[in-house]
């Protein structure tokens, strides 16, 4: 069984791993070329100096090591300033020796063929702390403790932002900047304050935003890849991105560069989708959903014009890099899955990408894709239901798709509410056992905590029509449909069984032991649609004012809710509605209390 993320300590253990020749940026033969261990600077230009003023330097930056010259070793080196280029400086393979290597360094790194690039040695970094990004207010239209008691303290539920600081980086033999910290998430959203802040935002989007939403090129080959071709609208819609987490008095500016390029980019190509795919999901949790939905309109078409939806995509845009191929896979995918969402959580029941024919490759598990161990891609035997009958395990990247292949089922099939619970039944029973909880030894497999959420929304939508909950006091909240109420507990239908159980149950993703803001603003709206049974159940007449168990999840929700709401606007407008509906309901039931006193 595999780990879904590689620790620190397996990174650094790893076998040297090479980057095809596609990566050598056509540099003239003979030239030295290695991975960049640090973002290109985006500073200023200033004047040159001569060739024989240049004083010897350890290391050239590489576009002087790729035109053979010298090099002043400053940062940006005088050339670099001089002919605004990005300067980047990496270790050489010649010339200055450096720090000696460890015994445990392979000598492969000093003997690879001349048509692979060998991996350096990264001497990480060790990172400061950030600035507190200001907390959003949080309208309170009453307290929730005046009948929930103090909201439960979670550890995922902090009180504190950022969250935590950068533990102590680990020098790695790995892909630079491919390490478990700065890719997976790391432990908070600090980032290294010696940064210029343009790279600063691009560091805060592979920290705190990446894992959730993991279809971008890691940083070290997007990198790579900026230096052959402009990739300024996807650079600056991931630094309007990374912004919102460490600087949000910028990003308004941010988004106006990002949407001015992406809508003034003439090529239209893979690039530009994920661009705009980074904007749409920023835009959704910024409560601008015509905005949103506009540019997924787009996003749509322009994926279809350049058959991004075909298997050959990959191979041909992929310039024989499987960890781009992989990124071009994921991206089609990623469409496919916010698109699902989106029509969910604001029940617009028009999921477009649902009805695209698609022979595109099924994704690997994360740390496949972080390391480069890229497997040949699984095709599903059936791709109406997306493997959802084959008897193969699959990554959790692949579970997630599925269940939103299955929302799409339920929203074409709203009626077939048998087949729909079979379809549901089957996925949870095909799960291998690494794959029951997200949370496993430690560490948070985020694609299968997306599936999960996903798999108990969908459950709620299925059987909530059909249930006996009264959502009365909860028409407002747009998670909600009309039924006919209960009359007492004993006459709980199965649906109404579901409902209540699927509530529950995404209650409970609240509590694992990772910050909230990791996991992507999609699940403020499904713990929206939990509260909603929630206080439908606690509306009804026989149920107990104090019951314990709607204390703790009701206390566990707007908890949350209220975190999400430091960052993201629409969790701000979900949890006011949710505890304006908690007050009627609670209302209700004090004046139910004293009628039989009267």
């Amino acid at each position: 069984m595999h780990p879904r993320y590689l620790s620190a300590e397996s990174f650094s253990q790893k076998s040297a791993f090479v980057v095809q020749a596609a990566l050598n940026l056509q540099s003239p033969a003979g030239a030295a070329s290695s991975v960049p261990a640090m973002l290109p600077s985006l500073e200023p230009c200033v004047a040159a100096s001569t060739r024989r003023n240049l004083v010897s330097v350890p290391a050239a930056c590489l576009v002087c090591r790729r035109r053979h010259l010298k090099c002043d070793g400053q940062r940006p080196c005088s050339r670099c300033r001089t002919a605004n280029l990005d300067c980047v400086y990496a270790a050489s393979r010649r010339g200055y020796n450096g720090r000696k290597r460890t015994s445990t360094q392979s000598s492969s790194h000093r003997e690879a063929p001349k048509t692979l690039v060998p991996i350096v040695e990264r001497t990480a970094t060790v990172v400061g702390s950030a600035p507190a990004a200001p907390a959003l207010e949080f309208p309170s239209v009453f307290d929730p403790t005046m009948f929930f008691g103090n909201v439960a303290s979670h550890s995922s539920v902090d009180t504190g932002f950022p969250i935590a600081a950068f533990s102590q980086p680990i020098a790695s033999t790995s892909l630079p900047a491919f390490s478990s910290q700065t890719l997976l998430g790391g432990t908070g959203n600090e980032v290294p304050r010696a940064l210029p802040l343009r790279e600063r935002y691009i560091e805060s989007f592979y920290l705190n935003f990446y894992a959730a939403h993991p279809f971008i090129p890691p940083k070290d080959l997007l990198l790579i890849l900026a230096q052959q071709t402009s990739l300024e609208p996807l650079l600056a819609a991931m630094r309007w991105i990374g912004s919102l987490y460490i600087e949000q008095d910028s990003s308004r500016s941010l988004l106006t560069d990002a949407s001015r390029l992406i809508d003034g980019t003439p090529l239209k190509n893979g690039f530009l989708v994920q661009a705009m795919l980074l904007v749409i999901i920023g835009l959704d949790g910024n409560r601008q959903g015509k905005r949103a939905k506009k540019l997924m309109a787009n996003a749509r078409d322009i994926s279809i014009q350049i058959k991004l939806n075909t298997h050959p995509f990959a191979a041909t845009n992929g310039q024989g890099i499987p960890i781009l191929e992989e990124s071009w896979r994921r991206t089609w995918w990623e469409l496919y899955i916010v698109d699902a969402l989106m029509s969910g959580v604001h029940q617009t029941n028009i999921f477009i990408l649902y009805d695209v024919p698609t022979d595109v490759g099924l994704p690997c598990e994360e740390y496949q894709y972080l390391t480069g161990q890229i497997p040949p891609p699984i095709h599903p035997y059936d791709t109406e239901n997306l493997g959802l009958f084959d008897g193969r395990p699959f990554s959790s990247y692949t579970y997630r798709i599925q269940c939103a292949c299955l929302l799409g089922t339920l929203q074409k099939m709203p009626t077939q509410v048998d087949h729909v619970d079979r379809l549901l039944a089957n996925w949870m029973l095909r799960l291998p056992p690494s794959k029951y909880d997200a949370y496993c030894k430690g560490e948070l497999d985020e694609m299968m905590f997306q599936a999960i959420m996903m798999w108990q929304a969908i459950s709620i939508l299925l059987h909530q029509p059909h249930s006996q909950l009264d959502p009365s006091l909860t028409y407002n909240i747009k998670a909600c449909v009309p039924n006919t109420p209960a009359v007492s507990s004993d006459a709980l239908n199965s649906h109404t069984k579901h409902t209540i159980r699927a509530a529950r149950e995404l209650s409970k993703l609240i509590s694992q032991r990772v910050p909230l803001l990791k996991h992507t603003h999609f699940f403020a709206y499904m713990v929206t649609l939990s509260s909603t049974i929630h206080l439908s159940r606690w509306s009804l007449t026989f149920v107990a004012e104090d019951d314990e168990d709607l204390r703790q999840n009701m206390g566990r929700n707007i908890g949350a809710l209220i975190k999400y709401a430091e960052m993201w606007p629409m969790a701000q407008r979900l949890g006011l509605q949710v505890k304006q509906i908690a007050k009627k309901v609670y209302t209700t039931k004090k004046h139910q209390q004293q009628q039989p006193s009267k």
